[in-house]
């Protein structure tokens, strides 16, 4: 994998490829979710497990990639390594931890309880799921972004 980023940043070429990622899986998110708002389930279900997998290949790369690295600290000039710096990566890693298991959960139950139909009496269930995974990985990825300024592009 190349060792420089792509963005005009000082990030690593895997940290450039995941802000894009993010960008990109985010609307795709948001276009799954309406699928399901107009009772569309089957592409809902395709599109989250396609995105449920490309997240986890990112992910797993992304995690090879920052150990062969070295981890976060050799990669972020110690000029950054502000306390400001290590509270949002501490946040971050806290929501990047939940966010999987979170998914999982709502990604099996629903595998599990819609598999040969919609079931009513499940949906309020999925449904809060779904609310609680989506806050999460909205919250993963802005502290992740936010990780991201502090650690490449902010300059103290």
């Amino acid at each position: 994998m190349p060792e420089h980023g792509f963005l005009g940043t000082r990030a690593p070429f895997i940290f450039d490829l995941i802000v894009v990622l993010l960008a990109a899986i985010l609307p795709l998110l948001g276009f799954s979710i309406q699928q399901a708002k107009q009772k569309r389930y089957a592409l809902h279900k395709r599109m989250q497990i396609a995105i449920g997998i490309a997240l986890f290949a990112a992910v797993t790369a992304f995690e090879l990639e920052l150990r062969r690295l070295g981890f976060i600290f050799a990669i972020i000039p110690k000029e950054n390594q502000t306390d400001t710096f290590r509270m949002v990566l501490k946040i971050h890693l806290t929501f990047s931890l939940t966010t999987p298991v979170l998914w999982v959960i709502t990604i099996t139950g629903a595998l599990i309880k819609f598999k040969d139909s919609f079931r009513e009496d499940y949906f309020p269930t999925h449904r809060l799921l779904a609310r609680l995974t989506v806050a999460d990985l909205l919250l993963t990825c802005a502290t992740g972004l936010l990780v991201y300024y502090l650690g490449f592009v902010w300059s103290p």
